[in-house]
């Protein structure tokens, strides 16, 4: 069960670091239930290898910010999480192409969906004004 609110719980304001995760058809594909855990591959494409190495840097207690694109184009920030240790190398069968790769996998705590998701663009929108 899911914590559904729009406030900010007290760890998110005492964490040192705050992640972004971006949620997307293709990650959905990898199984990764929403706020349970951050998972990338290990192995991929030459200039994608520096982008996921950076699923090394997160320690317990950083907080996760969650935003998905699954409902069409628009990106909205639907959750909040914490990170509960650092990252781990995991072998997964991939759903999309059958093999047994090798993911980073990030463990994560304290989930909250929120009730009303914020659209990305309304938040540059109202931080441009300022």
């Amino acid at each position: 069960m899911t914590n559904k609110t729009n406030s900010l719980p007290e760890w998110f304001a005492d964490a040192s670091v705050i992640w972004l995760e971006r949620r997307n058809a293709a990650t959905s594909a990898l199984g990764s239930e929403l706020g349970k855990f951050l998972i990338a591959r290990t192995q991929t494409e030459k200039d994608a290898q520096l982008h996921h190495e950076i699923m090394r840097e997160p320690i317990r207690g950083d907080a996760v910010i969650h935003v998905a694109s699954l409902r069409g184009s628009s990106s909205e920030i639907i959750g909040l999480s914490r990170v509960a240790r650092p990252w781990e190398v995991i072998k997964k069968r991939n759903q999309l192409n059958k093999n047994r790769d090798s993911y980073y996998y990030i463990a994560l705590q304290d989930y909250i969906d929120f009730e009303y998701p914020l659209r990305v663009s309304e938040l540059f929108d109202e931080i441009g004004d300022e």
